[in-house]
């Protein structure tokens, strides 16, 4: 299993996205984030393991005193990796990056923390929204292609913290753990 600490967006974002990714699915380049059952969003940190009744206390509380975010998904990318990953990408924001650190540092007093995948620590994160993954180079690029003729900047607002699970054998999605941001602005 894989776990994700990582922000939903508001209902037009989530939508938008969502469209996407059917869009892909019907056009054979990805069908992975919709069979899969994928939630939008932006993942904070991953773990190969976590312990959720700490993680559960550690985000309620988090989440109490942090103010929903208000992003724009203004590029389009891909990552020089094998795993064949496309993504929307928000403008990043100061607020943005001190959510990331803030949260990495209270996960830092806790075991799990060892069990992080690097790509989402602070000093390597790209901050994305996965559009389509495992898909091969020639699919990529249709990815890219599409994705460079339809999509506009979208506004998007950051309005739940989640804990997602990933199953890689079942290629399922399920929501462990959900807050909403809870300050108002």
């Amino acid at each position: 299993m894989i776990y994700g600490v990582a922000c939903s967006f508001n209902r037009e974002a989530d939508k938008y996205i969502r469209k996407l990714w059917k869009d892909f699915k019907d056009q054979g380049i990805c069908d992975l984030m919709v069979d899969s059952q994928n939630i939008p969003h932006i993942a904070f940190a991953v773990f190969s393991e976590v312990q959720i009744n700490e993680l559960r206390g550690l985000l309620k509380e988090f989440t109490a005193k942090q103010s929903t975010i208000d992003l724009n998904l203004s590029y389009i990318g891909t990552f020089p990796t094998d795993e064949g990953v496309v993504f929307l990408a928000p403008k990043v924001s100061a607020e943005l990056l001190d959510v990331h650190k803030n949260l990495h540092k209270l996960f830092s007093n806790y075991s799990f923390s060892e069990k992080q995948w690097d790509y989402y620590k602070p000093e390597l994160w790209v901050p994305h929204c996965t559009m389509a993954i495992k898909v091969s180079e020639s699919k990529a690029l249709e990815a890219l292609k599409y994705l460079k003729s339809v999509h506009k900047p979208q506004k998007l607002i950051l309005e739940k913290m989640l804990v997602l699970e990933y199953n890689e054998e079942e290629e399922s999605t399920n929501e462990l753990l959900s807050f909403s941001l809870g300050k108002s602005k």
